[in-house]
């Protein structure tokens, strides 16, 4: 018969059971191979480190000095270390670390994912906000997420899901996730980055503070003219009121030809060359989100009324023109790039100008 390990109780240590489960302190290192067949209230290491090599139900695991590890199933209210490896499948309100977070296993469940730089590896991710002061590294899994946010955001090709925002100082590659706005993106086209950042307890990374948007002043001769942005080609066009009447475009279509590109006529007296070139680059880089794939009516029709100057009725319609756009993407099931979003906006603006 096999000898029973030798229970030791070391000096130092703090037990406490009340109604809400077993509290257990201790300045040196927590490992724990049982739960005592109790709810885990409160495990906690000033000093050191605590492993869990059972599947753990608990409300704060803390190691302010150390490093938690989770090796098995791990359901608790809080987690905060100087760092913490999670490889089981993990439920969690708030994962708190100066440090690093790695977090691998098949499934995580979080509301606040806050860490120095974190590394998430587990299959599947639903939270509400990622976090990271330095950086965040998303493996190729699937993730469901508000936010995004780091210095340096690292998404693996592979990664599929759905973020509202990823905001970053760095290129984030390309990856299958759908939505993925920068907050300049959510900015311009809603104008609540500051409300949406600060309902999730975060602040602008250091320098990429998003600028505030200011509306413009109308034209003496017509009213202001904002792009609807709709819902982004997910659901349902919104109204649009007072829209402007356009001329067919069909013959301005058949003149376009985009394998041939003719050198554009002299700018018309009274329009900035410069302004006119900046409208051109900043239509070409809505095209340049089409390369692989066919190119909507309503870009050729914009890009027909930047070729004939005609500024009053990209004025005038460009609202009607984003809305033709959107419709286009619903009716093939694809999604509008965020760049796309960005680039209307700031069309809408040049045209003011010119």
């Amino acid at each position: 018969m096999a000898k029973a390990e030798v229970f030791v109780l070391p000096a130092g240590i703090l037990l406490h059971l009340d109604a809400d489960g077993l509290s257990i302190e201790h300045a040196g290192d927590v490992v724990l191979n049982n739960d005592l067949g109790r709810t885990l209230k409160r495990i906690s290491s000033t000093s050191g480190n605590v492993t869990l090599n059972i599947d753990c139900t608990a409300g704060e695991i803390l190691a302010p000095k150390g490093t938690v590890v989770a090796n098995g199933r791990i359901n608790a209210r809080r987690i905060a270390a100087a760092s913490m490896v999670l490889k089981g499948a993990t439920t969690v309100e708030d994962l708190d670390s100066p440090g690093s977070i790695d977090i691998d296993g098949k499934q995580l469940d979080a509301t606040n994912i806050r860490g120095g730089d974190v590394a998430i590896a587990a299959k599947l991710v639903k939270a509400k906000v990622v976090h990271g002061t330095s950086s965040v590294t998303v493996g190729p899994v699937k993730i469901t997420a508000d936010i995004v946010m780091a210095p340096e955001v690292q998404l693996d090709p592979k990664c599929t899901g759905k973020v509202t925002v990823i905001e970053a100082r760095n290129e984030v590659g390309p990856n299958g996730i759908k939505g993925g706005l920068s907050l300049e993106d959510l900015e311009d086209a809603f104008g609540n980055s500051a409300q949406f950042l600060s309902e999730r307890g975060l602040v602008p990374l250091s320098g990429s503070a998003p600028p505030a948007r200011v509306a413009e002043e109308p034209d003496d001769e017509e009213a202001e003219v904002e792009v609807d942005h709709g819902d982004n080609g997910v659901g349902e066009t919104a109204d649009v009121e007072d829209e402007a009447m356009v001329e067919d475009d069909a013959d301005v279509k058949d003149e376009l030809d985009l394998d041939e590109p003719v050198p554009p006529p002299p700018a018309p007296a009274g329009v900035d060359p410069a302004i006119h070139q900046e409208i051109v680059d900043t239509v070409a880089r809505i095209e340049a989100c089409y390369a692989d794939s066919e190119l909507p009516p309503a870009v050729l029709r914009l890009q027909g009324l930047v070729a004939d100057r005609d500024y009053q009725a990209i004025r005038t319609s460009i609202t009607e023109i984003w809305n033709e756009l959107i419709k286009f993407h619903q009716q093939r099931g694809m999604r509008i790039q965020p760049q796309v979003t960005t680039t209307f906006n700031t069309i809408n603006s040049i045209v003011r100008r010119a």
